[in-house]
């Protein structure tokens, strides 16, 4: 799934702002679910959903399985 969203010139990488578009239309999720929505491989989803935590664009809620809003 091509991005349409472009947050790259604020700092996000292009996977980023993919996953991020991804958590905007469809809603929380599963690393799993976001990733097979995005069309990602899940370490690249897993690894762009913990870069959108750490920049505060995302939140991971705790229990198993994680899911990301």
């Amino acid at each position: 799934m091509p991005s349409t969203i472009d947050l790259t010139s604020f700092g996000f990488t292009p996977t980023e702002s993919l996953v991020y578009e991804v958590l905007l239309k469809h809603g929380p999720g599963t690393g799993y679910a976001l990733a097979r929505a995005a069309g990602l491989a899940r370490a690249n989803a897993y690894s762009a959903l913990e870069g959108l935590v750490t920049k505060g664009a995302a939140r991971v809620e705790g229990g198993r399985p994680r899911r990301y809003r």
